[in-house]
């Protein structure tokens, strides 16, 4: 399951947090072992949703992954319940510069399609 919330950091722009809640997994005992699984893929479903909802918009976006490391002081900061895992985090705001290009290996290496 996915839930976002939203801390508006500065005028220009926020912060969107997407979280898995264990809680579900637990209580649905039938698909338990197949949830973690479910529940990364709809979180990126919704990320991917939300960034380009944001793009549509003029707003620039990325996302980060900072936990562990950010965890606790996002519980004291708001509250988040313990059950709550954080996923993401999508910095959000006004796009200063446009975002430069990146360079990839050759797409042979990095995909491999099978018929």
């Amino acid at each position: 399951m996915g839930w976002i919330y939203v801390y508006w950091g500065h005028i220009k722009g926020g912060s969107i947090h997407t979280d898995g809640d264990r809680r579900v997994a637990e209580a649905v005992c039938l698909i338990r072992r197949e949830l973690p699984g479910l529940g990364e893929q709809s979180n990126g479903m919704l990320q991917y949703v939300v960034w380009t909802a944001l793009s549509d918009e003029g707003v620039g976006a990325s996302i980060q992954h900072y936990n562990p490391l950010i965890d606790e002081e996002m519980r004291k900061e708001w509250g988040v319940p313990e059950s709550w895992k954080l996923i993401a985090q999508m910095p959000f705001g006004n796009i200063e510069a446009p975002a430069g290009d990146k360079e990839f290996g050759p797409i042979d290496n990095r995909m491999k399609v099978f018929n």
